[in-house]
């Protein structure tokens, strides 16, 4: 086994310094979604960061997946995102003039922009209020320090949501475009309340899912790959895994098994595969700090 230099994200300050810190090739997560997918043109990223240190190090560590233009707060990203098309924006928290989460929300509100995989840079844990309007399978956010196979992993996951939201849509109107129906996302909604209600059951299915809600299969199945651009199956995957990760964060508990059995998931190899395929980090690792 050899190691690699991997740079890592100092939150200390504003003004970002980046280390270097040795971590094991053999326990990097692989990408999940290869931008092979897109192989005639690669995954356009808007970068929207004001520190021009770590702008340099987000371009270079991304430009070699992907195509990146750099915005340096909100208002500059949103002339650009109207006149340009990116496949993804990675925006930081805290900017001069418009920051992250306003960018995200003024995006929101762009019927031709609302789809589009956001992910935000944080200097701290999200509480409540800004987790519950995050968008499952659209959104996201990363935790300062983090490392370029954690932030890359998470692109990774939203383009892949990105690329099955846009095939089902294809199915189902012939269109690559989707006019989201408040109804929908209002059933979205009722399902991850549902889900996060029955946690601690690991055989809780679709099946039970669909019956408490009183919709059919065939439906549900419908409005979750089109809002989310995941399978039932990853769906309440999903949602248990981004529970899990709030009280890693939070550190609710000592261990990572208590966190595995909170969230419903039996085996530990199996909760450790998943969670690092989804986040590009170890559950134990939030053990270390």
């Amino acid at each position: 086994v050899f190691t690699l230099t991997i740079p890592l994200i100092v939150s200390d300050s504003k003004s970002a310094t980046i280390l270097a810190e040795p971590e094991d090739v053999s326990q990097s997560p692989s990408p999940v979604f290869q931008t092979q997918l897109h192989a005639e043109s690669r995954p356009r990223i808007l970068i929207v960061e004001d520190q021009p240190e770590m702008q340099k190090f987000l371009r270079e560590s991304l430009s070699d997946d992907y195509e990146c233009e750099v915005a340096r707060e909100g208002g500059e990203a949103l002339q650009l995102l109207q006149t340009r098309h990116f496949d993804l924006t990675s925006s930081d928290v805290m900017m001069p003039g418009m920051d992250g989460f306003s960018l995200r929300e003024k995006v929101n509100q762009i019927s031709s922009l609302r789809q589009m995989p956001f992910i935000l840079l944080t200097a701290r844990a999200l509480d409540e209020d800004k987790l519950h309007g995050l968008r499952l399978g659209v959104d996201d956010y990363i935790t300062k320090p983090f490392s370029v196979p954690e932030l890359k992993a998470r692109i990774s996951n939203l383009l892949k949501n990105k690329f099955e939201r846009e095939k089902g849509w294809q199915e189902s109107s012939g269109s690559t475009s989707n006019l989201e129906e408040p109804a929908d996302r209002e059933l979205l909604r009722e399902a991850e309340k549902k889900v996060l209600q029955n946690l601690d059951r690991s055989d809780y299915k679709i099946a039970d899912l669909a019956s408490e809600i009183g919709f059919g299969e065939r439906q549900l199945r419908r409005v979750i790959r089109n809002l989310s651009g995941l399978s039932p199956v990853e769906f309440i995957l999903e949602i248990r895994l981004q529970k899990a990760r709030q009280l890693l964060e939070k550190r609710k508990f000592t261990t990572v098994s208590e966190v595995q059995f909170e969230v419903g998931i039996e085996s530990a190899s199996y909760f450790s595969k998943k969670f690092t395929e989804r986040f590009g980090k170890n559950p134990s690792d939030y053990m270390i700090k």
